[in-house]
């Protein structure tokens, strides 16, 4: 999350053209690697349904 945060603040990401166009726009973090089945990150089948505390954790700190 750090590095994304400090992706999002880089100028060359426009954050300011994404947060304020007048059409949708979700930007999308893609976890690979052995970090991803160490923390315990769904990726598959139910990403956002119950039961997998780092998807719902990840998520609900990030957007909050």
């Amino acid at each position: 999350m750090i590095a994304a945060a400090e992706c999002a603040c880089d100028p060359a990401f426009n954050l300011h053209g994404v947060s304020t166009s007048t059409h949708f726009a979700a930007p999308l973090i893609v976890v690979n690697g052995p970090i991803r089945a160490s923390i315990g990150l769904n990726s598959a089948f139910g990403v956002f349904g119950p039961g997998y505390r780092a998807n719902a954790t990840i998520d609900g700190r990030s957007v909050s």
